[in-house]
C-alpha cells in the first residue's frame, strides 16, 4: 500500500487461475516479440506463425490462440503439425 499526498493506491497481488492459466501463453508471446524484433520485422508487420512447442507450452497455446494471435499479429497461428487458428478475413468497407 501507497501512500502519498493524500492518494491512496493498494495493489492485489493475488492471480485468478485465469491470469494463471495465461502466463505460459505470455511467455509464447515474450519470444514470438523477441524473435519478431530481431528479424527486423516493423511493428505492424503480419506473420504466419508455427510453434514447435513442448507439451508444456503446448496447450495453453491451443487454449489461448487467440490472445497469442492478436498480440503478435499472427495472421494465422498453428503448431509445426497442425493449424490451430484461420487466418483472419477481412471485410470490405
Amino acid at each position: 500500500m501507497v501512500n502519498e499526498q493524500g492518494e491512496t493506491v493498494a495493489l492485489d497481488l493475488e492471480l485468478t487461475p485465469g491470469a494463471g492459466a495465461r502466463r505460459p501463453a505470455r511467455e509464447v508471446i515474450r519470444v514470438v516479440q523477441e524473435a519478431r524484433k530481431s528479424s527486423g520485422l516493423d511493428v505492424s508487420d503480419r506473420i504466419l506463425l508455427r510453434l514447435a512447442a513442448g507439451a508444456e507450452l503446448r496447450r495453453p497455446s491451443v487454449e489461448h490462440a487467440g490472445l497469442i494471435a492478436d498480440e503478435v499479429l499472427a495472421l494465422e497461428l498453428g503448431t509445426a503439425t497442425s493449424r490451430i487458428r484461420q487466418p483472419r478475413t477481412r471485410s470490405s468497407g
